[in-house]
């Protein structure tokens, strides 16, 4: 049997499972995490610098901002027209003539100009250019991709923060817990037993911890790899607040989403192509003129004027092709719009699933915790046994490492719905590419 003193260590065991500042843990998850960043002894990280690297960084990025310049060059290119062409041809050099007394050869110096009809160069000029700033289209809407990717890996990275917080404290608690028992088992006053029981524990909290580290490094690695790294370390994270608004709201901010912003220009490049593809179906007239030499000293004058007949081909097929997909733009541009909406609008209803599981574990805390302080006063009492307070104890710590999972789920949740509808890049990202491209 034990003792009255000995019956005091619950007391002690539960005072420091109570030392964990259940309370802290009930809130919402912006609190939390910023009470486990707070608690990292680092200088901080925000998502800003994260934001900033990746597109300063990223290769594609590059590639993407090349394109534009690629099609700067071709709209350039496409502005030019053809040129002159200045030809010097002969005529019965090595004929019959040259074997006679008579001169007959002959010698032509002539310049051809193609002209192209129904406006074709300028046309051309203006499909480019709208494909330049298609290009530029392609830039924003990977800046916002990758933004949401950045915004997702840094909610991922605060919810493990918190993990580890969270396992960092169940480790100190089990440690000094078992500390505890190694002295109430030298007095006598609890069986070795239950050492044993502690050290489990103690084992349990530890490699919870390394696992999380494993998670936390893979997490990294992926991170890294936006801005072509290999960083495996980051300093602790800021917390993040998304504020989100109403749904309304984030529902009205859809227009400005690149995705469905480059329609315009894209309505406008379709139009462009029709009429390039038409343009194509005017043949080009040839007009030449020279002189003409013919010995001994005769001169005269040569003019020519050349017309394809389109008959057979009057690029009536890449005409069709143009109109039908000048056509379909809005049927297109509808559908990216209902995507848009149909994500966002699950996002939104993921978000209100996590908040009300996130209030269920809540409750389910805060009566753990009652239920850890009622089986610590009926062990003072002597109504109830040590495994009882213990298994009042597992509950409590599986709840606590639920609770933190559902806030960093939640948190995700908030960040899908933000990058469903919000623009996430900077305006600093798109200079100068601003002046460079759009009119």
């Amino acid at each position: 049997m034990w003792t009255k003193d000995a019956q005091t260590l619950p007391s002690l065991f539960l005072s420091l499972l109570l030392s964990l500042s259940l309370s802290g843990w009930l809130g919402h998850a912006g609190p939390a995490m910023a009470q486990s960043a707070a608690a990292v002894p680092m200088a901080e990280t925000g998502l800003d610098e994260l934001l900033a690297r990746v597109y300063s960084e990223h290769p594609e990025l590059r590639g993407l901002r090349l394109e534009q310049q690629l099609w700067a060059a071709r709209a350039l290119q496409a502005g030019l027209g053809p040129n002159p062409e200045l030809s010097l041809s002969g005529e019965d050099f090595v004929g019959s003539a040259a074997f006679t007394q008579e001169r007959f050869t002959q010698f032509t110096l002539e310049l051809a100009q193609s002209l192209p009809l129904g406006d074709r160069i300028e046309r051309s000029r203006q499909l480019a250019q709208f494909n330049q700033q298609l290009a530029y289209w392609a830039y924003r809407v990977r800046l916002q991709e990758l933004g949401a990717q950045v915004y997702i890996a840094y909610a991922r990275l605060l919810a493990l923060q918190a993990q580890q917080g969270l396992a960092a404290e169940l480790i100190r608690s089990a440690q000094e817990i078992h500390a505890l028992m190694q002295r109430a088992v030298a007095a006598g006053k609890l069986a070795p037993s239950v050492l044993l029981q502690s050290e489990l524990e103690i084992a349990a909290a530890q490699a919870d911890a390394v696992r999380l580290a494993l998670v936390r490094q893979g997490e990294l690695r992926d991170l890294a790899l936006l801005w072509g790294g290999s960083d495996t370390e980051l300093a602790a994270l800021k917390p993040l607040s998304p504020g989100l608004p109403a749904l309304e709201t984030l529902r009205a901010q859809l227009v400005s989403h690149p995705r469905l912003a480059r329609w315009d220009t894209e309505r406008a490049m379709r139009q462009a192509a029709l009429d390039v593809a038409r343009a194509q179906g005017v043949p080009d007239l040839t007009l030449s003129g020279g002189l003409r030499y013919h010995p001994p000293l005769d001169w005269g004058a040569v003019l020519s004027l050349g017309l394809p007949l389109p008959f057979a081909n009057a690029n009536q097929g890449h005409i069709e092709e143009a109109r039908l997909r000048q056509q379909n733009w809005e049927q297109e541009r509808a559908l990216e719009a209902r995507q848009l909406l149909s994500h966002l609008t699950s996002a939104y209803a993921q978000l209100q699933a996590h908040h009300s599981l996130l209030g269920i574990l809540r409750e389910q805390v805060r009566l753990a915790g009652e239920q850890q302080q009622a089986a610590d006063k009926a062990f003072a009492a002597g109504k109830t046994g040590y495994l009882e307070v213990l298994t009042a104890w597992r509950n409590q710590v599986q709840l606590r490492r639920q609770f933190v999972q559902a806030q960093g789920e939640l948190l995700l949740a908030e960040v899908e719905v933000l990058t469903s509808a919000r623009i996430l890049y900077p305006q600093e990202a798109l200079e100068p590419l601003d002046r460079e491209v759009m009119p």
